[in-house]
């Protein structure tokens, strides 16, 4: 997520809340504020917001670029968006209950 970051955000979280953020941040071997960002674009993909998709398909992009050409394609395959697929992911997180 290489763009300059020129805005802040503060907010309140309860203890049990940021004891959380700092639990997942650790696991990803990552800062919370790193581990947060990544929460949102996590559920905003599977949201299907646009800026999100385009930014995940932007990430697995770079990262195909760097693998082997036999390990390339098994993983393009893989990640290749799938209509069925983004259906069901609408439906398990509730976009479709949420008037999407």
């Amino acid at each position: 997520m290489g763009e300059a970051r020129e805005h802040i955000m503060n907010f309140k979280v309860s203890a049990e809340e940021m004891e959380m953020i700092r639990r997942g941040a650790a696991a990803e071997n990552t800062t919370p504020s790193e581990y947060c960002r990544a929460c949102v674009y996590r559920d905003r993909t599977i949201e299907g917001d646009e800026y999100a998709v385009k930014r995940f398909k932007e990430n697995i992009s770079e990262y195909v670029k760097s693998v082997p050409g036999n390990i390339k394609k098994a993983i393009e395959e893989l990640v290749a968006p799938k209509k069925e697929a983004r259906k069901a992911m609408a439906y398990v997180s509730g976009a479709k209950t949420r008037g999407k």
